[in-house]
């Protein structure tokens, strides 16, 4: 017989850290930036206010690039769930920089 012990199998688990987005159908609802993508979705799905069925993410470990990233993306597409700018200046503010956002429009390669 065959202990559960041996039925175990390694398999890697990764922590993805980068830029998210959460799609209703085929529609782009909202673009969110996480250090841990996982935790992030599951915190979204108990919030009631957002629907979304499926999830694509960009893998990004820089998080101000991340966040770039994020704020390209929601100034393209204007998620209905996104306000425009707002951690982007948030982290801008926190980082002790000036918010300008044509300096900082665009992630590294992205014009």
């Amino acid at each position: 017989m065959i202990t559960p012990e041996q039925r175990i199998i390694d398999i890697p688990f990764k922590v993805y850290h980068g830029c998210y987005l959460l799609y209703n159908e085929d529609e782009l609802v909202y673009v969110g930036v996480s250090s841990n993508i996982a935790v992030r979705l599951w915190q979204h799905g108990t919030e009631r206010a957002k629907k979304w069925t499926s999830v694509k993410y960009i893998e990004e470990l820089d998080y101000t690039e991340a966040i770039k990233i994020e704020n390209y993306l929601i100034e393209k597409y204007r998620p209905k769930y996104n306000s425009v700018c707002g951690k982007l200046k948030w982290e801008m503010v926190r980082l002790g920089e000036k918010f300008d956002i044509e300096k900082i429009h665009s992630p590294k390669g992205w014009r």
